[in-house]
């Protein structure tokens, strides 16, 4: 080892010519001195790290400053030979350095390199400017380079580089390392000389940044679904924030979006676990409709790793309108075969037009805000089959049927279908919804529908011509396996539909307000195990809060809790001999399918209300019966009376006016017409 670092410092006097044959002298004497010493430590020095790879896999972290850190370049290869370069601009690397030599970055002298090489990696969480120090540890004649991203043997790749050219003489660089990139300390011997050091990096900053494995992250979050008024801006306040553990600049786009949109930032710079926001606007074009919506996709990826992206939707609807009426009630006295009329208005402060017609006229479309069910992807079974259910039987004690209270409708509007197929064969007398598992090879007990599954199911139902309804409450029919005969059903929701979900329908109602649940009487049993009571069906009935509806076809989609680990589970109709009951639907994760077992099935439930809106008013009409107002706006039409052929009296009526205000569809007007008697006039005799 001796020999090497005399012939090191040999070598230094040729290619610098500045050392005296003192100084080598007195080098030469310390060498030998600490000859054994080094040589222990050196046989002790570690491998790790032989090249830039090496060291990525295993970074440098911690507070500043770090070291000295002993190491070696002993044992190690010769993996980087940067080309001399003695004049600038030496290493051209995009991050800036000072080094040693004459160049800002440092002379590279013939020979500079071509020995054992050892790499160490760096990254700060922020930008900082950086001290790198080296200090051989022996007489060996030792460089210091450091390079940005990548190691090579190019001028391209290192930032700076100091080589006194002297053996057993510090080297010394700084750079102005910028957050999250990756630097490759390199310790390269001049020749062939090999030997160890010890290495320490400071801040020479005020930033307080420190030394990290960069991880990159982002994460977009906002107020994502508004409405707004046609020819307004709709504002939206998006976080941004950084996940990762370095400073970063962030590239955001915007894409799909059809309305303006202003407001992205195209870059920001993020410190570490920071947030900033901004505001994006989307303007709603003043000839937007009832039910346009416009979506904005944005997109964040991160400048300092592209693989790290997040995407948020931001979606605009067309405010609905909103009705206001000129009377709540109209009254009007004639004198028998008298006409006359009350001025009648319509006005409308929402954000979009407002159609209007009275209940002769043919059913309009309405709008509404959607409950928002989970459309996550989902592993879930999709439905209870005899394969996957839960096979413990329940521990229960069939009550007799007759003494248990169970689910009876009062005020039946619409059922949508049977639930039994075998009535009082059940347990206890009950009844019992059999799958027909023998005669027909069905399979399904129940199609999941559970809250925040991904899953929900939906079935239609129509309101004949010329009738208007109204719908007070809904019930549902849903089981949990193995639960009791008191139900264990926690909460229902749904969303109405003027025509069938992801085919074009729109969401016009929602709600989830549970008035009741209870048992129905009713079991779901095998056909080859009859009898048995893992499976009582609950009866829900939902708060539909008076909605009125004029004639067509609607859909309801539905979701339910409950208080146990199976389930909730939608039986489907059940008609003895028949596999096709209906046509209803099941989404999973937000896509549309048809609920098959064999063949499409139905779900059962059953409406509670009453028809409005029907009787004919003969001596009233409608001059204008229908029309559209603007935002802001309101119409005028003329309501006649006719008191021709009418005898003496009062009579009444309603008037009904269908709209498109999701609050208010229908509106009731009572009509009062008074026909007062005739007055007679008896001729005046003027008698003597």
């Amino acid at each position: 080892m001796t020999l090497q670092w005399v012939q090191s410092l040999v070598t230094a006097v040729t290619r610098r010519k500045f050392l005296s044959l003192f100084v080598i002298h007195l080098l030469l004497l310390g060498a030998i001195a600490g000859w054994s010493n080094n040589q222990t430590a050196l046989q002790a020095a570690p491998t790790a790290g032989d090249t830039c790879v090496d060291a990525s896999a295993s970074p440098l972290v911690g507070t500043l400053p770090i070291g000295p850190i002993s190491d070696t370049t002993i044992g190690q290869t010769d993996d980087y030979d940067l080309p001399a370069d003695v004049a600038d601009p030496t290493c051209t690397a995009p991050t800036n350095g000072v080094g040693g030599g004459t160049p800002p970055r440092g002379a590279i002298y013939t020979g500079t390199g071509t020995g054992p090489d050892r790499a160490f990696s760096i990254a700060t969480d922020q930008s900082c400017t950086l001290q790198i120090a080296m200090t051989p540890t022996g007489a060996q004649d030792l460089s210091l380079i450091v390079y940005e991203s990548v190691c090579s043997s190019s001028l391209n790749d290192c930032v700076v580089v100091d080589d006194t050219g002297v053996g057993g003489i510090a080297e010394q660089v700084s750079i102005d390392a910028l957050a999250g990139i990756e630097y490759f300390i390199v310790v390269d011997g001049y020749s062939s000389s090999s030997g160890p050091f010890d290495l320490s990096i400071s801040e020479t900053t005020a930033t307080g940044c420190q030394l990290v494995d960069p991880v990159y992250g982002v994460d977009l979050s906002a107020d994502d679904t508004q409405a707004g008024d046609v020819g307004t801006t709709v504002s939206y306040e998006v976080a941004i924030t950084n996940t990762g553990n370095v400073a970063d600049s962030f590239a955001l786009t915007v894409n799909n979006n059809n309305w303006n949109t202003t407001g992205v930032p195209a870059a920001p710079a993020i410190a570490a676990g920071e947030t900033v926001t901004f505001t994006v606007n989307v303007e709603v074009p003043a000839n937007a409709t009832q039910f346009e919506s416009d979506e904005v996709i944005l997109f964040a990826t991160s400048i300092g790793d592209g693989t790290e992206t997040d995407t948020i939707n931001l979606i605009t609807t067309v405010s609905p309108p909103a009705i206001t009426t000129s009377h709540t009630e109209l009254n009007l006295t004639l004198a028998p075969d008298e006409l006359g009329n009350v001025m009648f208005a319509i006005g409308n402060t929402g954000g979009s037009g407002l159609d209007w017609l009275f209940y002769e006229a043919a059913s309009l479309r309405r709008a509404a805000s959607a409950i928002a069910f989970s459309n996550r992807a989902t592993t879930e079974p999709a439905a209870e089959t005899a394969a996957n259910a839960i096979t413990a039987p329940s521990s229960a004690v069939a009550p007799l049927v007759q003494d248990v209270a169970v689910y009876a409708p009062t005020a039946v509007l619409y059922d949508n279908g049977p639930l039994v197929n075998s009535p009082s064969t059940g347990a206890g007398g009950a009844d019992e919804s059999v799958l027909q598992n023998t005669s027909l090879g069905m399979s399904i007990f129940g199609f999941a529908h559970v809250s925040n599954s991904g899953f929900t199911i939906a079935d239609d139902f129509t309101i004949p011509n010329g009738e208007n309804w109204r719908l007070d409450t809904v019930t549902f029919f849903a089981y949990q396996t193995n639960s009791p005969i008191t139900s264990t059903i926690t909460g229902y929701a749904y969303n109405v539909y003027d025509g069938q979900p992801g085919a074009g329908g729109n969401i016009i109602f929602s709600g989830n307000t549970l008035v009741s649940t209870q048992w129905s009487g009713i079991y779901r049993t095998l056909e080859s195990a009859p009898g048995a009571t893992d499976r009582p069906i609950m009866a829900s009935t939902v708060d539909f809060g008076g909605l009125l509806l004029p004639s067509g076809t609607y859909w309801i989609e539905w979701v339910a809790s409950g208080s146990l680990v199976s389930g909730p589970w939608a039986p489907p109709i059940a008609i003895s001999g028949t596999t096709n009951t209906g046509n209803a639907l099941q989404s999973t994760s937000g896509t549309w399918g048809a609920a098959l077992d064999v063949g499409q099935q139905g779900f059962p439930f059953i409406i509670e209300g009453s028809i409005a809106c029907t009787a004919d008013v003969p001596w009233l009409s409608v001059a204008t019966s229908s029309g559209n107002t603007t935002p802001g706006s309101n119409s005028q039409t003329a309501v006649n009376f006719n008191a021709t052929g009418q005898n003496p009296g009062v009579y009444t009526g309603t008037l009904c006016l269908s709209n498109t205000d999701p609050n208010s569809l229908l509106i009731e007007i009572p009509v009062t017409m008074t026909v007062e008697n005739p007055t007679i006039y008896l001729p005046f005799i003027n008698r003597p």
